[in-house]
């Protein structure tokens, strides 16, 4: 599917546009760990700021159930917003590392007929035996926390995926509410090191197989290929699956970040210059990573700085496939010509830095300088 409408049919004004020649689209990740007042206000924060900055869609990854989800707080007051959740997280916390197929599907039921626009789903390995296959040869064998989730409930009773145990209910229902899947990576490398590896290639492809027989029944569904990648492995990634597979396919990408050097407090930087060049490859949506990724729950300030990197990243590479996105800049340099000074919020003439020198001073455009 060229373009895909994230949005739920029971949510009429959630119409999130994706796919070919349109601009990056945002996803901004919330989550609570904790029952606690200070803790659920603290996310109801983050969403309400995320929503003012103009992200499109928010991902719930709270591992506690909540009375009333944060999911379901950003539905009811910004119902624009389409909203997604990670359905193992809570039956795997509150079974004791138990994912059973029926408690699963009836978690995801429940979400979809409460307006749910949105999962990620990680249906591979599908087998035991695969999953066993490539743990191996890896400084970090898994660092997806569904992945994980599912792993350790894999290996611990003997049993593959429990998502392939409820495929057709599964296909029937996304279908019949109009749910969108992002098919999630189990194997996504913890480091640009392991980038590309066997096991990252191999799920790839198990992804794609996905994402064709979703297509095929009428299911609509974004691909997660990439989270740590280097620079130059973004686009002919992009491009390479496209070609494979003869269509232009929406990707989501987490972040992607493309230097661990980063990591700690620089996240959203590394993140900021992966996202651009998946812009400029039309990847699709990309997910705001804020500076203390790996370290911590984001502040508030990590929430405006990563959401601010990630809305000026996919610009600045949107702006290579689609022009008109230009006249957002072009206000700048009118505003820089009006005001006379590099400072295009500051309204007088000259900048702190050069003073009475500053050339924008020296040289007016407005005059004929003979």
């Amino acid at each position: 599917m060229e373009r895909i409408t994230i949005g739920n049919r029971l949510n009429k004004k959630t119409k999130i546009v994706i796919g070919k020649d349109l601009p990056t689209k945002i996803n901004f990740i919330i989550g609570t760990n904790s029952k606690t007042k200070i803790s659920v206000e603290n996310e109801i924060k983050k969403i309400d700021l995320a929503v003012k900055m103009g992200v499109h869609t928010i991902t719930d990854l709270s591992i506690v159930r909540l009375e009333k989800p944060l999911w379901k707080y950003v539905k009811q007051k910004y119902p624009h917003i389409a909203v997604g959740i990670n359905p193992p997280y809570l039956p795997y916390v509150e079974n004791k590392g138990m994912i059973s197929p029926q408690k699963l599907f009836l978690e995801i039921k429940n979400f979809v007929l409460s307006g749910g626009d949105f999962m990620t789903i990680n249906f591979v390995p599908k087998t035991l035996s695969q999953l066993k296959k490539y743990l191996h040869n890896r400084k970090v064998p898994i660092t997806s926390r569904q992945g994980g989730i599912l792993a350790s409930y894999m290996i611990k009773n003997g049993t593959g995926n429990p998502y392939w145990v409820i495929l057709d209910d599964l296909m029937n229902l996304l279908k019949k509410y109009h749910v969108t899947v992002n098919i999630g990576s189990t194997f996504r490398p913890a480091g640009i090191a392991e980038a590309y590896d066997k096991a990252h290639k191999w799920e790839i492809n198990r992804q794609m197989e996905i994402y064709q027989l979703f297509e095929k029944s009428g299911i609509q569904s974004i691909v997660e290929i990439m989270s740590h990648q280097p620079l130059h492995q973004i686009g002919s990634g992009i491009i390479g699956l496209r070609k494979k597979y003869g269509q232009y396919v929406p990707f989501q990408l987490l972040g992607p970040i493309v230097a661990d050097i980063g990591s700690g407090r620089y996240d959203h930087i590394t993140a900021a210059i992966g996202a651009a060049e998946a812009a400029r490859y039309n990847v699709g949506k990309i997910t705001v990573i804020p500076p203390k990724e790996h370290v911590g729950m984001p502040t508030l300030q990590d929430v405006a700085e990563g959401i601010n990197a990630a809305k000026i990243s996919v610009h600045a590479g949107d702006l290579t496939r689609l022009p008109k996105l230009i006249n957002e800049d072009w206000k700048i340099l009118l505003l820089r010509s009006k005001y006379r000074s590099c400072n295009p919020l500051a309204k007088t003439k000259g900048c702190n830095k050069c003073g009475k020198y500053c050339p924008l001073i020296l040289i007016n455009p407005n005059k004929n300088e003979s």
